[in-house]
């Protein structure tokens, strides 16, 4: 155990001496908040939908509502997503680029309904909503570096509704770790309408190279009109994430952390400490 403590002092060391080991450079960044709506409006002067399946509009109108805002670089970027004339719809996000740490956090909610005049003419009443708040960075690491991913996702949705959640850390040899959850299309009881949340966790090691980390929640709802009443739909999802790499990992891995650590450096990095 005496030897593995020397060493954990002698990687910390190491990382303090050779900052390239720890830190991230980022390539790229795509981070946004986003709605959009369609209204329409269907007006029935000739015929009645209901008694007549054949009856098309005499007119329809459609109008557009969104909004959207796009981190212009890596600053730390807190901005949400709505258009005033639909406040129950919106996006938010909150999200930093550090050296040695990637955070984000971001939610969506939408709301939409249907409904019909009364008397004739008909006027029928529809909304589609689509919300989103999405985070793509792509970093690069020039050594190996150990790393810790923590996070979560959750989406609530179902009949008329949809929603999607994940996070995904991929880089040279592929998907490193992932979790992702949806709704279900065909949910229509208040038992499934909830997905999660569900967490992820993983640690180790990057090798040098490219990774790619991705945090997403999307999802859309649209109102319905049959023969047996008209539906709202409504959705809503959310992720949080925080990956620490380089000298952030090192104070939480403890000696079993920093003796998987040693292994994966290799000798050629004792060897650079003997010439620090």
């Amino acid at each position: 155990m005496r030897a593995v403590s020397v060493l954990g002092v002698s990687l910390v060391a190491l990382f303090l001496a050779h900052p390239a080991l720890a830190g991230i450079e980022v390539l790229s960044q795509q981070r946004r908040v986003a709605v959009d709506i369609e209204v329409s409006e269907a007006l029935y002067a000739s015929c009645i939908p209901l008694l007549d399946p054949l009856c098309q509009p005499d007119e329809v109108t459609t109008t557009n509502f969104s909004d959207s805002e796009t981190a212009p670089d890596t600053s730390p970027f807190v901005e949400t997503a709505n258009d005033p004339a639909f406040p129950s719809t919106w996006a938010s996000q909150d999200s930093l680029l550090g050296a040695n740490r990637l955070r984000a956090s971001g939610s969506h909610v939408a709301a939409s309904s249907f409904w019909q005049s009364g008397g004739f003419p008909i006027t029928f009443h529809s909304e589609s909503h689509a919300a989103e708040s999405s985070v793509v960075v792509d970093f690069s690491l020039a050594e190996t570096t150990p790393y810790r991913l923590d996070g979560n996702v959750a989406t609530s949705g179902g009949f008329t509704s949809s929603s999607s959640a994940w996070i995904r850390l991929s880089g040279p040899g592929g998907v490193v770790a992932e979790v992702q959850v949806d709704t279900d299309p065909n949910c229509t009881d208040p038992g499934c309408f909830t997905v999660g949340p569900e967490p992820l966790g993983a640690t180790g090691t990057l090798a040098a190279g490219s990774y790619t980390l991705e945090a997403i929640a999307s999802g859309n709802a649209s109102g319905l009109h049959s023969t047996s009443g008209s539906f709202g739909g409504g959705m809503g999802g959310a992720f949080d994430v925080e990956l620490l790499v380089g000298a952030a990992v090192l104070p939480g891995l403890g000696p079993p952390g920093l003796a998987l650590l040693s292994l994966a450096l290799g000798a050629g990095g004792v060897q650079r400490l003997r010439g620090v």
